[in-house]
């Protein structure tokens, strides 16, 4: 059985939750049934009543390889020495930010 659009299953012995009003208690007897964490039950719950739909929105475009943490982190690592190698570079980032496969393409300042 699923309860209403959640994104989980829920078993037939777990109780709905109560009327609007009381929302901790609900999500906090859901995930001790469930086991899921309070605050995952509670965002569906919420998100459920904003938007009457809690199914994930399909994101527009492909995700980033580089955050905006780890482009700041090339950029410094090109700027001490714009001449070194490509391969010095990528190791030095990668003991600066973790483990990343790079290919860089454009101007990083």
């Amino acid at each position: 059985m699923f309860l209403g659009r959640f994104l989980f299953p829920v078993p037939m012995h777990v109780p709905l939750p109560p009327p609007p009003g009381d929302l901790m208690d609900a999500s906090k007897d859901i995930s001790s049934d469930l086991k899921y964490p309070k605050s995952a039950v509670a965002y569906v719950i919420k998100k459920w009543k904003v938007s009457g739909d809690c199914r994930n929105v399909p994101r527009v475009g492909r995700p980033t390889k580089l955050g905006d943490r780890d482009r700041r982190v090339l950029t410094r690592e090109i700027r001490k020495n714009r001449t070194q190698l490509m391969v010095l570079i990528r190791e030095e980032f990668q003991q600066a930010s973790g483990s990343v496969n790079l290919t860089c393409k454009g101007d990083f300042g």
